[in-house]
């Protein structure tokens, strides 16, 4: 099997019930539990996100990377190695692995057999409030 290196990104936004069970939750803890349970079983509780501009570029600062987001997830080949990866739309962040609201995320590609799929859930800015 020849080895390709690459990711494919599955951009996502909450639905309108699950962002309301997250901005109602009473505590820090339990709202990054809601994030994780709807990251990791994201089918049924987000939908595709369109038109977010996406950016991936090298830790040096160039951009290898550029396109808008749609109902389908983006296949991306990209060389081996360490990007950094942020997502354009007006008043949305994104959800880290350690499930916080961030404006960019780390993105590390490694040299395999099939592109991995990444999660890629986006919030809105005032779901931190």
């Amino acid at each position: 099997m020849d080895e390709i290196s690459g990711v494919i990104l599955n951009i996502r936004r909450l639905n309108k019930g699950r962002l309301k069970t997250i901005k109602e939750a009473d505590n820090y803890n339990y709202k990054k539990q809601l994030l994780e349970e709807s990251k990791n079983f994201y089918e049924g509780h987000s939908f595709p996100f369109v038109n977010a501009a996406v950016f991936i570029e090298e830790k040096t600062g160039y951009n290898k990377f550029i396109a808008i987001s749609g109902n389908y997830p983006i296949k991306v080949y990209l060389p081996q190695g360490e990007y950094k990866m942020s997502l354009k739309y007006p008043r949305f962040s994104l959800v880290d692995n350690n499930f916080n609201i961030v404006k960019y995320l780390n993105l590390s590609v490694d040299l395999i057999g099939e592109l991995r799929e990444e999660i890629i859930l986006m919030v809105p800015n005032n779901l931190e409030d």
